[in-house]
């Protein structure tokens, strides 16, 4: 294992297999564990981060944060520049997103709250869930994607936004909505010969696009 304090510049650790635990570092943060966990506190800089098996933590980010797992779970808090992040079967969850974000999970849920940024978010199996807040002002599209599993979105009411959903095998999946939100759903033929469902929505005079689609789940 890998244990550093604070440090006051540029911080680079490499383990074969253990931990790495860092607290607070001013510079740059390129830390790589052949499969242990990675943890650190506040980055002032890049925060690379990359483990064959355990999971990822990370309170901050100066710039921009870039996490990497084969199978662990991902919790982030927030960065000054874009987010990746990325495991191959586990759990992704983002405190805050004030810049580009993408994330992917091949089998887990992702969690998101205060959404002031354009993310794009990706499970194979698993549910989305997401909190957008009027703190920011979404400047570009959003794209939430559920293979198996339920898209669950909050939205405040002034927000200026475009909602595209799309259910790809309707089946017993609905498209739930707030009784008061402008929600036109419609119906359409797949060429498998199933049922796929599209709803529609503009509120405040629309705005950038929000994408959701699930494959097999509901939208809420």
């Amino acid at each position: 294992h890998i244990t550093v304090r604070d440090v006051a510049g540029e911080l680079r650790a490499t383990t074969a297999g253990g931990h790495i635990t860092a607290a607070n570092v001013e510079g740059d943060a390129i830390l790589h564990s052949g499969g242990g966990h990675i943890r650190a506190g506040v980055v002032g800089g890049v925060a690379q981060l990359d483990t064959g098996g355990g999971n990822i933590s990370i309170q901050r980010a100066g710039a921009s944060l870039s996490a990497t797992t084969t199978g662990g779970q991902v919790e982030l808090g927030e960065a000054a520049g874009a987010i990746r992040a990325r495991t191959g079967g586990g759990v992704i969850r983002v405190l805050r997103v004030t810049g580009p974000t993408t994330l992917e999970t091949g089998g887990g849920s992702i969690l998101l709250t205060r959404v002031q940024s354009a993310v794009h978010a990706l499970t194979a199996v698993g549910t989305i869930t997401a909190w957008f807040t009027l703190d920011g002002k979404l400047v570009a599209p959003s794209h939430l994607e559920s293979r198996q599993g339920d898209i669950v979105v909050y939205l405040p009411r002034g927000l200026p936004i475009t909602i595209e959903a799309t259910i790809d095998m309707a089946g017993e999946h609905r498209i739930e909505a707030e009784p008061s939100f402008p929600m036109k759903v419609s119906y359409s033929n797949t060429p498998e010969g199933g049922r796929a469902l599209r709803g529609e929505c503009t509120l405040n005079g629309g705005g950038e696009v929000l994408k959701l689609r699930a494959v097999a789940g509901n939208i809420r």
